[in-house]
């Protein structure tokens, strides 16, 4: 699972908006620990939440999508 954390280059990290905080693709921030303590921090301080907290997708998320997919 340590892939999952790797960090991408400028070149391959294409976010198509704005960073999301709050997109259904970002883990939380005890995402994978054993112990519960923080395995990621958001450099704006505010508390991530795992993908199976999150109801539905942000207006960001679906923006990229249809950007990714030419619709």
């Amino acid at each position: 699972m340590e892939f999952n954390f790797a960090k991408l280059s400028p070149s391959q990290n294409i976010l198509y908006t704005t960073f999301d905080y709050g997109s259904i693709m970002i883990y939380g921030n005890d995402a994978f620990s054993k112990d519960g303590s923080p395995t990621m921090v958001a450099k704006n301080g505010q508390k991530l939440y795992n993908p199976f907290d999150k109801q539905v997708m942000t207006q960001s998320d679906v923006t990229r999508v249809k950007k990714m997919y030419g619709c």
